[in-house]
């Protein structure tokens, strides 16, 4: 087996995997596969994501998916004050998964994104999801802009805007520009590097992250992190959650800029030895990876595939593990899970 992919969903799992052997490439896989776990969960569609990939041919990347302070083209309200009741919605952002997606796909892709929707779009259907089935469709037809489109940005509108006490705007819709950049890179000893996303984690853990990992037949491997609210502000008309993320606005403090990223804890790695991709993972975990554990970890030159993953696991403060190996010498894909 020269590609695979194994996620904490099986329906993002399954759905990978189609596209792996319908000609995708491992970024195809990871957009399939999230779309997929979005079919059947409300909190998935519009939590923050954060992309790895690296491999022959499409050098190393990250991908930065996480959701932004709302209040885009909004007057600065007058905030909140010491002991008053905050709304759910004063804690909403504005949602960058579907335009990372795009960013992903525009970068390594090799099947139009209407047919790596299409397992999503069945899920929705299969499991009598109307909205979701819509607005997944949608997305697989004209890409991020769906979310632009008056039939959803309306009621996303309705329960986090300033009428319910929020301040996602439609410019924050409209605006939000997922980035790439090149991954943080850590030596780890004994010829081994990782490379981990770029981006400031969070001062305090949050809600745990979700895993997606694949590889593909030309030897690149990914790796995606999600954190869905499943309690989140409902979105009745569309079948989904929105994430709670936001920073409200207190009164007298300054307020964190509209647009600027909201840290999300991303314990995803892509393990390099001489310089060449062999092992993509993941851990299902609240907080990012301590740098110092996991380089005493991975320092041992002997140390089999498994110890490698125990040890990322315990660098994250524990979780579900989850990894794909590639034989440097055969190609071959092999799955782990701890």
């Amino acid at each position: 087996m020269k590609s695979g992919a194994v996620a904490s969903d099986s329906s993002a799992e399954n759905a990978a995997q189609r596209v792996l052997k319908e000609g995708g490439t491992a970024s195809d896989a990871l957009i399939a596969g999230f779309l997929a776990a979005a079919a059947v969960r409300p909190g998935v569609l519009l939590a923050p994501v954060q992309i790895l990939v690296a491999g022959p041919g499409v050098g190393p990347r990250a991908f930065d998916g996480r959701s932004r302070q709302p209040g885009l083209g909004l007057p600065r309200p007058r905030g909140y004050v010491k002991g008053q009741t905050v709304p759910n919605a004063a804690h909403v952002a504005a949602p960058a998964s579907l335009g990372v997606l795009a960013l992903v796909h525009e970068y390594d892709s090799e099947l139009p994104l209407q047919r790596l929707a299409e397992p999503a779009v069945e899920l929705a259907r299969a499991g009598g999801f109307a909205e979701r089935r819509k607005l997944l469709a949608q997305v697989g037809q004209i890409g991020p802009s769906a979310l632009r489109e008056s039939a959803f940005a309306r009621p996303l509108l309705a329960v986090a805007g300033r009428a319910e006490g929020g301040l996602l705007s439609e410019e924050d819709l409209a605006g939000v520009r997922p980035e790439s950049a090149a991954p943080r890179e850590i030596d780890l000893g004994a010829s081994r590097r990782a490379l981990v996303v770029p981006w400031p984690s969070p001062e305090a853990p949050q809600r745990r992250v979700e895993i997606l990992v694949t590889a593909d037949g030309r030897g690149v491997l990914g790796v995606l992190a999600y954190a869905p609210d499943e309690e989140g502000v409902p979105v009745p008309e569309l079948g989904l959650t929105l994430p709670r993320e936001a920073i409200h606005v207190r009164r007298g403090i300054p307020r964190v800029r509209p647009g600027e990223p909201i840290p999300s804890p991303a314990p995803i790695a892509i393990g390099l030895a001489d310089h060449v991709a062999f092992m993509a993972l993941g851990v299902g975990s609240t907080a990012p990876f301590a740098a110092a554990a996991l380089s005493s970890a991975w320092s041992d030159p002997h140390a089999a595939a498994a110890k490698l993953l125990a040890g990322a696991r315990d660098a994250a403060g524990g979780g579900a593990a989850l990894a794909l190996l590639r034989s440097p010498d055969t190609g071959q894909i092999q799955e782990l899970m701890l």
